[in-house]
């Protein structure tokens, strides 16, 4: 049925297929073999079935019978289980600055932005642009959504940043998370990422992107997170381990882009706060490292940006949910953290 009902008006279903049954007797459409298929003129092969075990024994079996690869396809779109609960960014982005004609400034960021300011208390009138997973390029889009009023631009970047590309990160898309970006209708590098998970989100996308879109409810809300980090050792994930000289490359120059479109305005930096504690020894290593890269590029704009670094400023165990990732009461500190250095506003 969702399939039916999402699907654009420049696809049609040609025929069901399943190895189990004779003929459709769901759905009234016309009944085609497995072997069969190979003889039909067609787009696209869906495999609807949620079971992962499932949909690679079809997956197999159809490229037995000689289909290709690319025209098999799981709808992952319909699939996605936390779908209404992704905002589409650009358009909500677009109301806001409608709706706060008196907001000073923006902020770019992810998930420690989001999750780790109260903007109600911080002492800028500020609209938060910030997104769980978001990276430097998808940042860059939203900063080129607010023109010459704006005077103050946060940045809220972690070390690893120039590292990351959210358009190949498979992780960004079973979340659902990079699936907020739809209204800039730019996949980045997405494309280019010989993931066929990545893949199969990019056609679902096509395929059932604009009624799906239309029949969900969205709203972006801040998580709030009250209980604190467990006294446990934590590995960084295996991905900031890997230096991705592509994706290096690519974002110093949309960095430098970013920065260059910020020009007579405040550019203010902040580092969000590491809890060090619980972070495996090995693993503190390659955090250092990827340190050690930020302030080499970040260092080339010295002269013209303000940076915060919070890495090492709050290192109570109550503040934290993660070793990343503040919780309820760490937000509060650092808002006020950044009220008194930032806009000299002491409590």
């Amino acid at each position: 049925m969702q399939v039916q009902s999402y699907l654009d008006d420049d696809y049609e279903i040609i025929g069901i297929s399943d190895s189990k049954l004779t003929e459709d007797y769901l759905q009234g459409e016309l009944y085609i073999t497995p072997d069969e298929i190979i003889n039909k003129q067609f787009d696209y092969i869906l495999v609807l079935t949620t079971n992962e075990r499932s949909q690679k024994e079809i997956i197999d079996i159809l490229r037995m019978k000689g289909i290709s690869i690319n025209k098999i396809i799981v709808p992952r779109l319909l699939c996605q289980k936390d779908s209404e609960y992704i905002p589409d960014l650009k358009r909500d982005l677009e109301k806001e600055i409608v709706r706060n004609t008196n907001a000073e400034g923006f902020c770019l960021g992810l998930s420690y932005s989001l999750r780790g300011l109260n903007f109600n208390k911080l002492q800028i009138d500020c609209i938060d642009c910030s997104w769980h997973g978001l990276d430097l390029y998808y940042c860059y889009k939203s900063r080129q959504m607010f023109d010459e009023r704006y005077k103050t631009a946060i940045l809220v970047f972690p070390y690893y940043y120039f590292n990351y590309d959210m358009s190949l990160s498979e992780y960004q898309f079973n979340t659902g998370q990079i699936l907020a970006c739809r209204g800039f209708q730019d996949w980045h590098n997405a494309d280019k990422s010989h993931n066929s998970v990545i893949d199969d989100y990019l056609i679902s996308t096509e395929l059932f992107g604009k009624k799906f879109w239309m029949n969900k409810r969205w709203r972006k809300e801040i998580p709030r997170e009250e209980k604190i980090i467990e006294n446990t050792a934590t590995g960084i994930a295996t991905i900031w381990k890997k230096k991705h000289q592509g994706t290096l490359e690519e974002n110093i120059l949309i960095f430098e882009r970013l920065i260059q479109s910020c020009v007579g305005m405040r550019i203010v930096m902040i580092v969000p706060p590491i809890f060090w504690e619980v972070i495996r020894r090995d693993d503190v290593q390659y955090i250092l490292e990827q340190k050690s890269y930020f302030y080499k590029i970040i260092n080339r704009y010295k002269n013209v940006i303000e940076l915060f670094d919070c890495s090492n400023l709050m290192q109570k165990r109550e503040y934290y949910y993660d070793y990343e990732h503040l919780n309820e009461e760490g937000r509060e500190v650092l808002t006020r953290l950044l009220n008194q250095k930032l806009f000299g506003y002491d409590y």
